[in-house]
């Protein structure tokens, strides 16, 4: 296996070392003949990378020297790279001055003469151990020998460099029919590879030699076996049939071939016996005159005793062909100059095909490894790779002994990456590879931490990097050191916060792939970015901040991926006539600044770099003006329609769209963005599934042709109006796919005639819509039969959703979720809450929620289908009516009104979580309805000022309890606290009324984890021993005004806490005694400490999160701390920016 990767490394070698511009360079550096010995040495130990390969297996010193020279020749090509690196720089920068080029010259010089010299000595040595092992050239020849009885002789489908030697060879092969010989030898001669066998093919299938020859015959003789042969031949030219002995065999033979002009290939002899040779040759004596005998071979000794003096040997082939036949063997054709991109993609399909990868369950953008592969590709990996994961920092001792070796590594990326595990790792100074790997599925809202001291203390210990990816951390800064690294060929620090990059960004020199993704804080790249030559892939998708691209990035000419491109409206900005110069752009690009485009001409140079596109974004910025100039812009900018598959146009107020929009060839396109605008016909779209308008303040109807109404957009699933607001009519008779249906800020006649065209819409989502009565919504309501989710927002036209619930269960028989918020004038859902036909209920509705609809008075529903009940600042809300016996969920905030009698009691048997948040009426009764509720496992209460007792803790199943801002509170049941074996988290704060003798106990629930306290009527500094669990890891501590030094509370923190927070302690001035004990504490959070001044710094430097917020006084001692905390990954003293 280890010989695999060693030969890999060495292709890599010998391009370096074969390349006319290295040889160059080096020749002005004086290590020429360094490098030749170095590239002679080399060869010979190659040669036997094929035996060495075979014995790994069983012998141990023979993987142990394979093993040697893979790292070995890593060494190697990092010095070559060096030298390459060294050479592009000075061509990139031309520099000029004799006598600092000489100084840098020597310099140079130097360091590669001492560099070359070591490894030459560890070269030397590998080759005398070689010798030692046993290793020779050519010990597997006999098995090939063996196997090649197995060659073809059918022809090969490209042949290179050979047509001279076959044309001489056909001269002789068709000649000499006037010799008295029946039969003549015509041999090629010449070593191993050099494309003997390939050109007795081309002459055996030559359409002049088949019609010349009589009978043909083709034989391997590598293993000179005369019955064999002889068989072999007899079956060529006749049926198959047994024979006793030889001289029966050659009798029939000398029958088959007498008087018939014969063309006999001999392939691959090495068999030198003249007399041998003679008895094999007899039966082709009675041939016809000017019958041919090609026989191919390395050696001579056979043909000199065949009267052969002078050979014309088959040479190796001339550069210009031995390059056509590396490009028809390693890229597939002669023609094709495929890309490493699209090299890469073939040979990862392959992959796929074969099992290597396969889809990931649940989503076929990403791709996963069987544990089997995963194996097998660790162990050919070996000692050249580290996958550092959380439980391998108790292997540390084991793992720093391989530091030296390791050439790739990764490690989980986790929520906090300290320092302290990373450290050993400053003496992998021969890594090429580091990459920070995600961990189980990633979510959005997820952060990620990254310590400072990773990127200033061990990032320059690593100068060979190749690749390093730190994607998602919250890095904010990145040092001016990453200039240093000039191997890197591939950056990724995309979702990260970083504002900009280091100017000396551009010394990467090759750097081929930079991603910066989702970098949704950067704000500007630097000039030298344009020294970037070997750059291939630039994405900066989702930079909502970057507004301008450096001046000279069309000079990139690899660009081949350039998500976005920014027209600038000055000189210092990017001009789209850069765009011709990029040719190989590809994929996905979105072009902003459209508006700054001064000619049509211009957008047409830039054209051409468009054609290779699958997506395409234009926008020409808010409030551009509108005009013919700008319609010309569009038109210049047709991408190449066959391939493109998403169009996104934005803020474009030409007059009208050019023709190509909607061109019948655009079959391919699948999603339009936002802002289209225009009339389609049936053949213009026909596979469209998303279209959008946005921000067409003028637009006022859309209609179709009425020929073709029934197919006017077959598979549109996803419709979008918004910010249209004198649109009132859109005339679409069918929408038959359409399922999501969004119209904000238009009049209600879209509304009205869209739901009409589409009775399958399943989701709708209506806000802002002008004039939207009463009777204009019911209108609609009656063509949603199928609609399962309804969000209307901002409608304050509407007072009552409908007239009856009975009413609105005969249209809505589908509904599931039911949204309404911020509809001032909503009075209630239903006009009328008594109905003739109690029966008829939305029995499919299973979530509502109601928010910020200040007019609303009442909220009755009769349906006991209800899981989730969410009502929020509803603040004019009386009355309140549910069935609760299916409601899982009850969330309820903003009752100023609502008499807690007037909530009507109902059972909740099912009840899962309760939320109730500023209810200025609600009761401890209304707490005691949960009771029965066996399946609570979270209630929380917050700023209920009429509560005066909590009632028993019934709930086995509680695992979340937080009670805070009830001031009246005056009774807590905390000595129940210890049942609880199920709670894990609880807050109580802001028990002032509560009596302070009884409370705290010192009872806790005994797997309680995480506990926020404080605000009590007694001051914490009064507490006696409280007795936490050891489970207990999260800490908050509220509002102490008295506490001056923490050490009076010391005894109140158990050791395992891993989380602490303190949170408004007026006058508390010290943190550097009272915590030493906290040995596994990793997160410190302080608040509102106004005369805080000192921190605990034995504690430090284990932190992986500090946040210091309105604290001025240690704000302002910032620098001082600085060197103590600028490690901790996350981060944040308010006011101060670190030094």
């Amino acid at each position: 296996m280890a010989e695999i990767l060693a030969s890999a490394l060495f292709g890599a070698i010998f391009e370096k070392l074969t390349d006319e511009a290295f040889k160059k360079f080096a020749r002005s550096q004086n290590i020429h003949s360094e490098l030749n010995e170095l590239q002679s040495t080399l060869t010979h130990i190659k040669a036997v990378l094929n035996d060495a390969s075979r014995r790994e297996v069983n012998e141990e010193s023979v993987r142990l020297w394979l093993n040697n020279l893979q790292h070995l020749a890593y060494d190697i090509d990092d010095i070559l790279d060096d030298v390459a690196t060294e050479a592009m720089r000075r061509e990139l920068t031309r520099e000029s001055g004799k006598f600092t080029s000489k100084v840098r010259k020597l310099s140079l010089s130097q360091r590669l003469h001492h560099k070359l010299d070591s490894i030459t000595s560890s070269l030397q040595l590998l080759e005398k151990q070689k010798s030692d092992l046993g290793l020779v050239i050519g010990k597997d020849e006999k098995q090939k020998r063996n196997n090649r009885g197995n060659e073809t002789c059918l022809p090969e489908p490209d042949v290179v460099g050979r047509e001279g030697e076959k044309e001489n060879l056909i001269i002789k092969l068709l000649g000499g029919e006037s010799s008295k010989e029946t039969f003549s030898i015509i041999p090629i001669v010449g070593m191993g590879g050099v494309g003997k066998t390939t050109l007795a093919r081309l002459l055996y299938n030559d359409t002049r030699v088949k019609n010349h020859f009589e009978l043909q015959a083709w034989v391997c003789v590598s293993d000179f076996d005369i019955v064999k042969i002889s068989d072999a031949i007899f079956r060529c030219v006749a049926a198959d049939k047994k024979f006793e002995n030889l001289n029966e065999l050659q009798i029939a033979l000398k029958e088959k071939v007498k008087e018939k002009r014969l063309l006999q290939v001999v392939d691959d002899v090495w068999h030198e016996k003249y007399d041998d040779w003679e008895i094999l040759v007899r039966p082709f004596h009675s041939c016809a005159p000017g019958s041919k005998i090609i026989m191919t071979t390395r050696k001579d000794q056979l043909l000199k005793k065949l009267g052969f003096d002078h050979l014309d040997r088959v040479e190796s082939l001339p550069d210009r062909d031995a390059l056509s036949l590396l490009a028809l063997h390693a890229l597939g054709s002669l023609t094709n100059n495929k890309a490493p991109e699209d090299l890469g993609r073939e040979l990862f399909d392959k992959l796929l095909s074969r099992s290597f990868f396969q889809y990931a369950p649940n989503d076929k953008s990403i791709y996963v490894m069987h544990d089997l592969m995963n194996d097998l590709a660790t162990f050919v990996a070996g000692d050249m790779f580290l996958r550092f994961e959380q439980q391998m920092e108790t292997e540390m001792l084991e793992v720093e002994k391989s530091l030296a070796k390791y050439r790739h590594m990764s490690f989980i990326r986790e929520t906090y990456v300290g320092y302290q595990k990373f450290e050993a790792f400053e003496k992998a100074a021969r890594l090429r590879t580091l990459l920070a790997v995600p961990f189980g599925e990633e979510q959005s809202w997820n952060h990620y931490y990254l310590s400072n001291k990773f990127l200033v203390n061990l990032i320059p210990q690593l100068p060979l990097l190749r690749v390093l990816s730190l994607r998602g951390f919250g890095i904010r800064e990145v040092p001016e050191l990453i200039g240093n690294l000039k191997h890197l060929r591939y950056l990724n620090l995309s979702q990260t916060e970083i504002e900009e990059l280091p100017e000396n960004i551009g010394n990467l020199y090759n750097l081929q792939m930079l991603i910066l993704f989702g970098c949704k804080r950067l704000k500007k790249l630097p000039k030298s970015f344009v020294k970037l030559k070997q750059l291939r892939h630039f994405d900066i998708r989702d930079t909502p901040f970057l507004n301008m691209l450096p001046v000279g990035i069309g000079e990139l000419r690899s660009l081949r991926t350039l998500t976005k491109i920014i027209i600038g409206g000055d000189e210092e900005g990017f001009a789209i006539t850069e765009l011709k110069g990029l040719s190989n752009l590809r994929g996905e690009i979105s072009i902003k600044g459209l508006h700054n485009v001064q000619s049509a001409m211009h957008a047409r140079e830039a054209n051409s770099s468009l054609r290779r596109l699958t997506k395409l974004g234009l926008n020409w910025g808010n409030g551009s003006g509108g005009g013919t100039l700008e319609k010309d812009v569009f038109n210049e900018l047709k991408p190449h329609t066959d391939m493109l598959e998403e169009l996104k146009v934005e803020f474009y107020e030409g007059i009208e769209f050019p023709v190509w929009v909607g061109d019948p060839c655009m079959y391919e396109v699948k999603v339009i963005g936002s802002e289209f605008t225009g009339t389609s016909n049936v053949t213009a779209f026909s596979s469209l599934e998303i279209l959008s308008f946005e921000d067409m303040s003028g637009w006022e109807e859309w209609s179709t042709n009425s020929k073709v109404l029934e197919a006017v957009f077959p598979c549109l699933g996803e419709l979008t109006f918004k910010n249209c607001p004198k649109l009132r009519q859109v005339s679409l008779s069918a929408l038959p796919s359409l399922r999501s249906l969004d119209i904000d800020r238009c009049g209600n006649g879209v509304l009205r005639s869209l739901v009409r065209s589409a009775s399958s819409i399943t989701k709708l989502n209506i806000s802002r819509i002008s004039e939207l009565t009463d009777e204009e919504w019911r209108g609609a309501l009656t063509y949603l039969g199928a609609v399962e989710k309804v969000k209307i927002c901002y409608c304050n036209d509407i007072r009552y959703l409908w007239e009856s619930e009975a009413h609105a269960s005969r249209v809505l028989v589908n509904i599931k979720k039911l949204d309404v918020s911020f509809c001032e004038n909503l009075l209630s859902l239903g006009e009328k809450e008594d109905d003739e036909d109690s029966n008829l209920l939305l029995s499919s509705l299973r979530i509502l929620e109601v928010e910020m609809c200040s007019s609303m008075e009442r909220c009755i529903l009769n349906s006991n289908s209800i899981e989730r009940l969410c009502i929020s600042d509803c603040e004019s809300l009386t009355h309140v009516f549910f069935i609760g016996q299916k409601l899982k969920s009850l969330r309820i905030n903003g009752f100023k009104k609502l008499i807690m009698e007037k909530m009507i009691n109902t059972s909740m048997p099912m009840l899962e979580e309760v939320l109730i948040i500023d209810w200025t009426d609600l009761k401890s009764q209304l707490i005691q309805l949960f009771s029965n509720s066996i399946h609570l496992t979270s209630i929380e209460i917050r700023d209920c000022p009429s509560i005066e007792s909590f009632p028993d803790i019934k709930f086995t199943n509680l695992t979340r309890l937080s009670i805070e801002g009830c001031k009246n509170l005056k009774s807590f049941p905390d000595l129940q606290l210890i049942n609880l074996t199920l709670l894990t988290h609880l807050a109580i704060v802001d028990y002032q009324s509560i009596d302070a003798a009884s409370f705290p106990h010192g009872n806790w629930p005994p797997n309680l984890v995480s506990l926020v306290i404080g605000g009590l009527k007694k001051p914490i500094s009064e507490w006696g021993a409280q007795n936490f669990p050891i489970s207990l890891v999260d800490l908050t501590l509220r509002n102490e005004p008295l506490i001056e030094n923490f050490s009076r509370l010391s005894h109140l923190l158990p050791s395992s806490l891993e989380v602490l927070k303190i949170d408004g302690f007026d006058k508390l001035e010290s943190l550097s005694v009272g915590l030493e004990h906290l040995t596994s504490l990793r997160h410190l959070l302080i608040w509102k400490c106004p005369e805080l001044k000192h921190l605990p710094k034995t504690l430090l430097p284990s932190l992986l999160e500090l946040c210091i917020s309105e604290c001025p006084i240690l704000t302002r001692r910032g620098s001082h701390y600085w060197p103590f905390i600028s490690h901790i990954p996350d981060i944040y003293v308010e006011g101060y920016k670190g030094t």
